[in-house]
């Protein structure tokens, strides 16, 4: 019985050896696609939630119909230097302290 335990314990560890090298190797192989796949799940985030809420929906398309191409410019770059400001934020918050 002790001789059955003994391998039992022995092919659990080989297995945990096994999965732990199978998992790091996905994380190798899967790393390229990081970010393209965080930018389809924020995509999907916001369609869940224009689902979950159609208001939004309808709030956001007549706001882009009643207003002009120039002024979607020109909140679209504002927008995308609040983006840039509070990336910087986030480098220098998340700074370790030496």
């Amino acid at each position: 019985m002790n001789m059955r335990i003994a391998a039992i314990r022995h092919r659990r560890t080989l297995l945990i050896a096994r999965a732990a090298l199978q998992r790091t190797q996905m994380t190798q192989a899967l790393q390229p696609w990081q970010r393209p796949l965080a930018v389809v799940d924020t995509v999907a985030e916001v369609v869940r939630a224009f689902r979950q809420h159609p208001v939004f929906a309808a709030v956001g398309t007549s706001l882009f119909i009643s207003t002009t191409p120039h002024r979607w410019l020109l909140w679209a770059g504002r927008l995308f230097t609040l983006w840039q400001v509070a990336q910087m934020v986030r480098a220098l918050w998340h700074k370790p302290r030496a």
